[in-house]
């Protein structure tokens, strides 16, 4: 299985609580979130939760679209945002990651929002094979 991290390119922060420095929450902690899962790899360890071996780790692909992220357009008071993210827009998404060699088993966590007022995070669960 390759694990390609957080994608983080469509999120989206409801309510500019707790969202005062957009720009360092996507330098910053985007990153250092998608590290972590790396880094501590007995508290995160995917192999055993997934039931797979092993585990390839390639976050290029996230690292580049969360590199492209619009810091001026993260956050939002609209709460359409709660859950706006549907299968096709994983799917193209997906579509368009280049993964160089890797073949097999990818898996990646597209994640839709932060919700500062509610203290919660929408993960929604699509599956998305690319062949």
């Amino acid at each position: 299985m390759t694990w390609y991290g957080l994608d983080f390119s469509k999120i989206k922060l409801i309510g500019p609580d707790g969202f005062k420095d957009p720009g360092a929450i996507k330098e910053v902690y985007f990153r250092s979130i998608n590290d972590v899962i790396v880094t501590e790899k007995k508290k995160f360890n995917l192999g055993k939760f997934f039931r797979k071996s092993p585990v390839v780790v390639n976050l290029d692909v996230v690292k580049k679209n969360n590199e492209e992220i619009v810091v001026d357009e993260l956050v939002t008071t609209d709460n359409k945002y709660n859950k706006f993210i549907d299968q096709s827009m994983v799917e193209e998404l997906v579509k368009n990651y280049n993964c160089g060699s890797d073949n097999g088993l990818g898996l990646v966590f597209v994640i839709e929002n932060f919700n500062g007022p509610f203290s919660g995070t929408c993960l929604e669960k699509y599956y998305s094979y690319r062949g």
